[in-house]
């Protein structure tokens, strides 16, 4: 379970940024079907607001690696994937993201990606970004490792997404860090 806490403050530019870079990406991104609501991308936050997200104390019992591969599907300029919901009793620690990513015309460049958390009811509550870290030519290919922090709970999961200017090709990410079982 976790505790939403509105703070209000000062954010200026910061968060303008990141309404624009928003807005961008959904009008951008492949249109929904006429009869489903369009998922919002990012959380939803008044200009002047903070949403923070606290975890309630819990016993972890255990804790194992983890690592997925998730094979992103490209439609259109957004590639994405999702992982597993987290199982009851369960906290996953998302620690390390590595993706790579081919756009399928020559030309077209990565725009942005990021990691989302969905909670159980399919609202995106948190991202994270995640720029290029490197871009190969010959094929075009764009590498990231970038180190995460996100903790997903029972009933949620994280899903990747990725903007390019152009049609997206192949894309792959590996997802690691550690699997809670809770007491």
């Amino acid at each position: 379970m976790r505790v939403s806490v509105t703070v209000l403050r000062r954010t200026g530019l910061r968060l303008g940024a990141i309404s624009l870079l928003s807005a961008l990406f959904i009008s951008l991104s492949v249109e929904p079907s006429p009869a489903q609501e369009p998922a919002r991308i990012a959380p939803q936050v008044v200009p002047g607001q903070v949403t923070e997200m606290v975890s309630p104390a819990a016993t972890v019992v255990s804790t194992a690696h983890y690592q997925a591969l998730v094979g992103l599907e490209c439609k259109g300029s957004l590639c994405s994937g999702n992982l597993p919901n987290v199982r009851r009793q369960r906290r996953l620690n998302i620690t390390r993201v590595t993706c790579q990513l081919q756009p399928s015309e020559a030309g077209a460049f990565l725009l942005t990606g990021f990691i989302t958390l969905v909670d159980a009811k399919g609202v995106n509550a948190q991202y994270q970004f995640l720029p290029p870290d490197y871009t190969l030519s010959s094929p075009t290919t764009y590498l990231i490792n970038r180190a995460v922090d996100l903790q997903i709970a029972a009933r949620e999961h994280a899903s990747l997404l990725f903007l390019m200017t152009g049609l997206g090709g192949g894309a792959t990410c590996s997802v690691s860090g550690t699997l809670d079982t809770l007491g």
